[in-house]
């Protein structure tokens, strides 16, 4: 996991195809996958979440009428013009720029396994995720 964590970081192909090609010869592949895309989910809405929150947007921007600049209607304050719009601006950037790192990571995942094949089977790594999903879709149309 670390390799495959390194690669990403790095967006190495080599080292992060490496990394997939152990998961794929545990048979463990699409778990692995599941895993990636599941973490990059998560930080994507937990990013939005916090750098798109209202209260903290307007106590730090020091205007309102209470704490967080709520009123007592618990609706916040639009005043202050300036610092709300300025800290409005620098959490949109700061929310953009880590979604579009999460975005490149996915996309590097998807582009290694387009490219990667077992030097054995010389299956394609993607198509060996998409065969799983199919299946595990088919079987669950079945339970229902």
């Amino acid at each position: 996991m670390k390799v495959l964590e390194r690669g990403m970081e790095g967006l190495n192909q080599a080292e992060f195809g490496t990394g997939l090609q152990v998961f794929y010869n545990l048979g463990e592949l699409k778990v692995t996958v599941d895993q990636l895309v599941n973490k990059y989910k998560g930080v994507a809405g937990k990013s939005v979440g916090v750098d798109m929150d209202m209260k903290a947007i307007f106590s730090g921007s020091g205007g309102g009428f209470g704490p967080g600049g709520i009123r007592s209607s618990g609706a916040p304050h639009i005043g202050g013009g300036g610092k709300v719009r300025e800290a409005l601006w620098q959490r949109m950037a700061s929310c953009m720029d880590q979604l579009y790192q999460l975005v490149i990571a996915v996309w590097h995942l998807q582009r290694v396994l387009s490219k990667k094949r077992d030097p054995f089977t010389h299956v394609l790594l993607l198509d060996e995720v998409i065969k799983v999903f199919k299946f595990e879709n088919s079987a669950k149309a079945f339970q229902d």
